[in-house]
């Protein structure tokens, strides 16, 4: 089977596709632990099936701007993301490895678009039941970029649509299969304490520098499940 998730890291290891310091460590970290997971002390595995799986999802949406609508295609670096977060489990319990991540991308490199995907992804094609997915930022049209992406996605397939309730006015989107929500929240973040969270795609740049926004993070990174 295809592992485009190993492809992607051989590649930046190499030095075919030229990456910084930190991405190219990111990278031999994982065919490090590849390597790992057989050995008794190590805890996780990668299972190269669920990774393409995921991997797979993405490359069924569909985008509609303009004129035309055209069949998303993912690059390397998302598939090495996309594979990283779906792929790798707990050992003793089969949990996912990744409880957070950290993506940092330049502006205008589908920050939005990247957590639009895995918007859709966490929402019904996860199996996790009657889940919440957070959307936050400092302020509510940043916190409605993603959830914009997610609903474009939707309504740009027919079938795809039939899996999803798309409420605007509430910013709700209700997968059908899972019961699961996506929300977009901006500054009233007294709405976020208790959630119980699945997913959250928090602008990382206003993060950074604002402490309401560190508020936001804290009080939905506080409250994750383990999927």
């Amino acid at each position: 089977m295809r592992n485009r998730t190993l492809e992607y890291a051989e590649k930046v290891v190499s030095g075919k596709v030229l990456k910084g310091q930190s991405e190219r460590l990111c990278c031999q970290r994982f065919i490090n632990d590849l390597k790992r997971q057989e050995d008794d002390d190590f805890k996780f595995y990668f299972n190269v099936e669920e990774a393409e799986k995921y991997i797979d999802i993405a490359n069924t949406l569909k985008i509609s701007e303009g004129t035309k609508t055209e069949q998303l295609k993912t690059r390397g670096f998302q598939d090495f993301i996309i594979g990283n977060l779906h792929g790798w489990f707990d050992k003793r319990n089969d949990n996912n490895r990744f409880k957070e991540a950290y993506i940092q991308i330049a502006r205008q490199n589908g920050k939005s678009f990247l957590s639009g995907i895995e918007g859709v992804n966490w929402s019904t094609f996860a199996n996790y039941k009657n889940g919440l997915i957070v959307l936050g930022a400092t302020k509510q049209d940043q916190a409605n970029i993603v959830w914009n992406e997610i609903a474009k996605f939707i309504r740009a397939d027919e079938n795809l649509n039939e899996l999803y309730k798309v409420t605007e006015h509430i910013r709700t989107i209700t997968s059908k299969i899972t019961k699961t929500e996506i929300k977009s929240v901006g500054r009233d973040t007294k709405s976020l304490d208790g959630f119980r969270t699945i997913e959250q795609c928090p602008f990382l740049k206003e993060i950074l520098k604002s402490n309401r926004a560190k508020t936001v993070l804290k009080l939905t990174l506080y409250d994750i499940i383990l999927v």
